[in-house]
């Protein structure tokens, strides 16, 4: 019983002190503080406190217990002038001032050290906690040029103590173990803070490259679902207008048929999930032929083979995307309602590139591209309308149906054909591609 009220008021004890210790942190701190301002405030808060409590109650009384009494009332004025300022700090929240009266403060109280106590040994090494503070203090939240003001009293109280101190005040009443076990205390305490504040660096350092890898990894992947990864490399080597022409290449638009009412009986949300679910699963399909998508136009989704990379059978894999793609279509239907798509394709010579400085898109250009569109455009729900040149590339591998002409705009009569499947011999021959 008693072991478990022990517990308790241990775990009590400890809750208060964790109670203070948060409520001394944010002394100084406001709401609208940001995350970096607020961590400078608790580090100043947190550092100033500690050294004061230390010097009042430890290093200035073992200085006047052996007669150095100026030296040891310069260790307990700081720590109460220190408390001052945080209290003025509490009430007004200014990290900046508070931060400039410290630093004064603290290279002053370096330089009365050296001069009550003499060289470099007999003073603890004091002067070297202007490197701590405000030099490196002054770095970490300010940036080299305030540090690097700071850096000219500290250098000089550091000069004083080692070439000046012993002018000065050749020795000291403190007893040699004590000297130096205050002079072992301040070195190691120092060097603790300098590793801490290297370990900081390297920790910002480290982590603002890892940010800047993964930024830099969503940035590439962003642009590589934007262009072809030929084209992004190019583009990001160089800004100049990016086009190239291409003899033979095939393009590829599938329009929904009867989109505008569809669209008026479908809330905007319930559109915009149809189109999505449709349009990724044909991204998916372009990723397994090696085609590339080139954009989305409303309800029109358009695709390209042979650019940016050259391939001989740039009809053929075409011809099986608009196969599979309408395979697909057959058995969608979206809140009940059957969806049916009309696909053209066109085959023969256009132009590909990037124009533009803002909101890059690799697109294509020419009569070929033209034509691809009007087969679709001129074609009926449910069927692949090709022309006569990609009609002469997949005939062999292909079965097609002649549709006789259409008169499509800008072009006059065109023979048409329909695809309908691959040949036999295709279908079950040794590649399995169907």
């Amino acid at each position: 019983m008693e072991g478990a009220l022990r517990y308790i008021r241990c775990a009590e004890m400890k809750r208060a002190f964790y109670r203070i210790l948060h409520r001394l942190l944010r002394i100084g701190s406001s709401d609208l503080d940001t995350d970096e301002i607020r961590l400078s405030k608790y580090v100043i808060v947190a550092g100033f406190t500690a050294a004061a409590l230390m010097n009042f109650f430890f290093t200035g009384p073992i200085y006047v217990f052996f007669g150095e009494v100026p030296a040891g009332l310069n260790y307990m004025i700081h720590p109460v002038l220190t408390l001052v300022n945080i209290a003025w700090f509490a009430r007004h929240h200014d990290h900046r001032k508070l931060d400039a009266v410290m630093a004064t403060l603290t290279v002053l109280s370096n330089t009365l050290t050296v001069v009550f106590l003499g060289d470099f040994i007999n003073s603890g090494a004091a002067a070297l906690w202007g490197v701590c503070y405000p030099m490196i203090g002054m770095l970490i939240f300010y940036g080299v040029r305030r540090s690097f003001l700071w850096s000219i009293p500290v250098m000089c109280n550091i000069a004083l103590s080692v070439f000046f101190g012993y002018e000065l005040r050749a020795d000291i009443n403190v007893p040699d173990p004590v000297k130096h076990a205050i002079l072992l205390t301040n070195l190691i305490t120092i060097c603790g803070i300098i590793a801490g504040a290297l370990a900081y660096f390297v920790d910002q350092r480290n982590m603002a490259f890892a940010l800047l890898r993964e930024e830099q990894g969503r940035s590439e992947d962003l642009l590589r679902n934007i262009l072809p990864v030929e084209i992004a490399a190019q583009l990001k080597l160089d800004r100049r207008t990016i086009a190239e022409r291409y003899e033979q290449a095939s393009v590829l638009f599938a329009d929904i048929a009867d989109f505008t009412p569809l669209s008026s009986s479908l809330a905007p949300e319930e559109l915009v999930e149809m189109l999505n679910k449709i349009f990724s699963h044909f991204d998916d399909l372009a990723d397994h032929f090696g085609l590339e998508k080139i954009k989305t136009i409303g309800d029109c989704y358009m695709v390209a083979s042979g650019v940016p990379k050259r391939r001989a059978d740039h009809a053929q894999v075409m011809a099986r995307m608009a196969l599979e793609i309408q395979r697909y279509m057959e058995d969608f239907e979206f809140k009940g309602k059957p969806i049916r798509l009309r696909i053209g394709i066109n085959s023969g010579p256009l132009v590909a590139g990037v124009i533009g400085k803002k909101k890059f898109i690799y697109d294509l250009w020419g009569d070929a591209v033209n034509t691809a569109s009007r087969m679709e455009s001129h074609g009926q729900a449910g069927t692949i309308q090709i022309t006569q040149d990609t009609f002469d590339l997949i005939k062999d591998t292909f079965d097609c149906t002649p549709q006789g002409q259409v008169n499509v705009k800008g072009k006059g009569s065109m023979d048409v054909f329909r695809l309908t499947g691959e040949t036999a011999l295709r279908v079950t021959g040794t590649t399995g591609l169907v």
